[in-house]
């Protein structure tokens, strides 16, 4: 029976952000980074361009949304790269309109759930949710130089939003202006052209050059007035979307149908002045748009390019590599020999063969598009299951394939995973069919088990499996979230990993019994002991910036976005980090991390209530390993931008909120536990109420630092300091009343009243007698008051300074003078 060697460590959730207080870190032998094999496009290449705008205040940048590198790059008109920046992982731009617009350096794009703002560096500035505000289904976000939103939408008709969100006007009634909203675009005056597709009569039979649907443009001016409605000359069946209608420099309107490169150029009357074809489409792009001097430039979801206003190809730019070593789209992973493994990638459609220095062999499928499913022979070759034609083969560690074929029963179409058993026996996993299938070496059915569902023994996109050495079977959900095991026949024995793991899709078990699972939604690995006792995680989420270099796809090491395939061989981990574009390798080690800070403490000075005041803290390791720890706060009038340790280097914010410091001086600490030891850092500030300053005899008194001349000056009578009545009352922001019928002074501050008679020392304080040391007199025929006695009484603070004669005066009380 194996020994197991369970490691008390902290249980982390990095998306859940928990208060980890009293974690305790040791060091252990853990897995640790040790390089990055791979990378995803350089600057300026494209895998999947979706999106492009120009920029319109310049009409000098062309910007480029990638969906697949979640790049935004910005390119001069002749194609040459100006610079890109990181789209937020939490920007989803898998459903990315075509249509980008800018202007003077911003950006702004709609995705499937949100209209997103954004600066040339990558910075959010605005996100707007669908739903909100009357926005339905935005087709064309456009800015405005008020720094507004004009939005096409679907449903809503044309709106006018804030960068709020909030709705400021709203034309063009669908129904009524317009039947439907299939697309369309704003130009920069203000004027807005809609397509409309009416399709035909249900039983109505095409005819020869008739077309399918009835395409037409409305034109409504900058107020929402119809100006303007023509035909769209075409026969073609056609499918609409946003990226299909643009304004050129002139005000004409551009029309590209689906199925072909041929625009159409109609001018302000409705007429059709020109169409011609748009050299190097193969087929109808994404999206287009026209910079000021007539060329077009258009992306298809493969490439870049641009035309002159004629058609005439300018060139194509931004085009993906496909360098050795480089990945466009990695799919899957599989170990090979004592130190190498396989990566096939759909973009490429290829296999890469990687030892120690480098690729050593490429599998290429040419035009042939497949999907290749990978694991690891019993010899330690790479398996590849080809699901177009359900065949299996075996390659060397340099991309050799082996002549023998295995033609798989086609009891499966969608194979996520497999692995093969010490006796040539494949178990796969359906994940469509939410089953475990076995067949023997020869490819042929032998049985299969499983069921879709929840509960226990069921299975909901099981995403990986293999067989432990009980013999049983273990299978990894994605959409559970969890791990199953099952007897060979099927029977469910148990279950571990639910409410820890989030969409993983894929696990391995390692030589010394471990089972480490690619924990792809919280973008780091979970290991597991046999047991299923968790023991710790390795990783956090990546920082989101642009990766220009192959040095920038190699940094951030032991950080992860969405990490899809983990496998292992000799004690060495391979994890394919797909949102990264590379793969990165770990081994065990006995880390040693050791933490310091460029601060020891944070001293925020004076700050007013309203202002906001930030600094930065940057943590480091400066020993082994990573460091890996929490960010925890005792004290409530600041913030941190970050719980959590990010690597070996996390930089994150603390803020100062004025509202919630104390008058006179606020403290609090910020403690970063970690597994290189703890750090404590001192915070301090100061929120400075009313503080006015006196001199026994001077004329001249501060109030809040400027200085205020006095009728009488405070003097000494009786061993009391008096000042003025309406002096005292107004510098601490009271109300002053005085009632000469009765001799009585009244001050109201705040919840506090008090009422003070000339020659009686009894006095009212909410009404309440209180009796005072001094009594109001009249002093040259001023009204003169005790000061500390109707400062106190007013919740002030007085401060007597014997050696100088000066009196201090806090408000609100300052709890430090005594």
């Amino acid at each position: 029976m194996a020994v197991w060697k369970k490691i008390a460590v902290l249980l982390v959730l990095p998306l859940c952000f928990a208060s980890l207080s009293g974690a305790v870190y040791s060091a252990e032998e853990r897995y640790t980074p040790v390089k990055a094999i791979g990378y995803g496009p350089l600057a300026g290449e494209l895998i999947r361009p979706t999106a492009i705008g120009i920029d319109e205040s310049s009409g000098a940048w062309i910007y480029v949304v990638d969906s697949a590198s979640k790049t935004c790059s910005i390119y001069m008109q002749n194609g040459i790269l100006n610079k890109s920046f990181a789209i937020p992982d939490y920007i989803d731009v898998s459903r990315i309109r075509s249509n980008i617009s800018a202007s003077e350096g911003v950006v702004c794009y709609i995705t499937g759930s949100e209209i997103v703002k954004a600066n040339r560096t990558g910075e959010i500035l605005a996100k707007i949710p669908i739903g909100s505000e009357s926005i339905v289904n935005p087709l064309i976000a456009r800015l405005n130089s008020d720094q507004s939103i004009w939005v096409i939408d679907s449903i809503s008709g044309l709106l006018k939003i804030s960068d709020k969100g909030k709705l400021l006007s709203r034309f063009i009634d669908v129904g009524k202006d317009v039947a439907t909203i299939d697309g369309g675009d704003i130009n920069k005056d203000g004027s807005v052209v809609i397509l409309t597709i009416t399709p035909p009569t249900v039983g109505e039979e095409p005819v020869d050059k008739v077309p399918f649907n009835s395409i037409k443009m409305t034109i409504f001016d900058k107020d929402g007035q119809k100006k303007l409605e023509f035909p769209i000359e075409t026969s073609q069946s056609f499918n609409p979307s946003a990226g299909q209608v643009r304004f050129d420099p002139k005000g004409n309107v551009c029309f590209m149908g689906d199925n072909s490169s041929l625009l159409q150029v109609y001018d302000k009357t409705g007429s059709k002045i020109s169409e011609f074809a748009i050299a190097g489409f193969g087929s109808m792009p994404l999206a287009f748009c026209i910079a000021f001097n007539g060329n077009i430039y258009a992306v298809d979801g493969s490439k870049f390019f641009a035309t002159n206003s004629q058609g005439k190809s300018l060139g194509e730019f931004g085009a993906f590599g496909g360098k050795p070593m480089q990945f466009g789209n990695p799919t899957d992973l599989a170990v090979c020999g004592q130190n190498g493994f396989a990566v096939f990638d759909s973009h490429r459609n290829d296999m890469q063969f990687f030892g120690q220095n480098g690729v050593t062999g490429t599998r290429q499928y040419g035009q042939n598009t497949v999907k290749m499913t990978l694991s690891t022979s019993q010899e330690g070759n790479v398996l590849a299951y080809n699901s177009s034609n359900s065949t299996l083969r075996t390659y060397d560690c340099s991309g050799n394939p082996s002549t023998d074929v295995v033609n798989v029963d086609k009891v499966s179409q969608n194979i996520a995973s497999f692995s093969q058993s010490k006796d040539g026996e494949i178990l796969a996993v359906d994940r469509e069919k939410a089953t475990v299938i076995r067949f023997n070496k020869i490819g042929k059915f032998v049985y299969q088990f499983g069921s879709q569902g929840v509960r226990e023994g069921q299975l909901a996109e099981p995403s990986d499996v293999f067989v432990g050495p009980d013999g049983n079977v273990y299978v990894l959900e994605a959409v559970n979230s969890r791990i199953q095991v099952f007897k060979p026949d099927g029977t469910f024995v148990r279950m571990f990993g639910e409410k820890l793991l989030s969409r993983p899709e894929s696990f391995t078990l390692t030589s010394d019994y471990q089972i480490v699972v690619a924990d792809t939604g919280n973008d780091r690995l979970a290991v597991f002991g046999l047991d299923g006792v968790f023991t710790y995680s390795i990783g956090s989420t990546s920082p989101s910036k642009s990766r220009d270099t192959i040095k920038d796809y190699w940094s951030d090491l032991g950080t992860f976005r969405k990490p899809t395939k983990v496998r292992s061989a000799n004690g060495v981990l391979y994890v394919l980090d797909h949102g990264n574009l590379r793969v990165q390798v770990f081994q065990k080690e006995k880390i040693s991390p050791k933490i310091s800070s460029d601060q020891k403490s944070l001293d925020f000075g004076v700050v007013k209530q309203g202002e906001s005041q930030t600094k930065q803290i940057t943590i480091k390791n400066s020993g082994s390993g990573v460091l890996d720890g929490t960010i925890e706060l005792q004290g409530n009038w600041i913030e941190i931008s970050r719980n959590k340790l990010t690597g070996n280097e996390t930089v994150f914010t603390v803020k100062v909120l004025s509202e919630k410091m104390e008058y006179w001086g606020s403290t609090a600490k910020i403690i970063i536990r970690s597994n290189g030891g703890n750090i404590e850092i001192e915070c301090k500030g100061t929120k400075k109420g009313k503080l006015i300053t006196l001199q026994v005899n001077s004329p001249t008194a501060v109030v809040d630092d400027k200085k205020i001349s006095m009728a009488n000056p405070p003097s000494i009578i009786g061993g009391s300091t008096f000042v003025p009545l309406r002096f005292i009352g107004e510098a601490l922001g009271a109300k002053v009343d005085w009632d000469a019928n009765e001799k009585k002074v009244t001050y109201v501050l705040a919840n506090r009243t008090v009422v003070l008679w000339i020659g009686r020392k009894t006095a009212l304080v909410n009404n309440k007698e209180v009796e005072f040391t001094a009594a109001p007199v009249i002093v040259k025929g001023s009204t003169m008051v005790p000061l500390r006695a109707v400062g106190e009484a007013l919740g002030a603070t007085v401060e007597w300074i014997a050696q100088s004669k000066t009196i201090n005066i806090y408000y609100p009380p300052n709890p430090k003078i005594g």
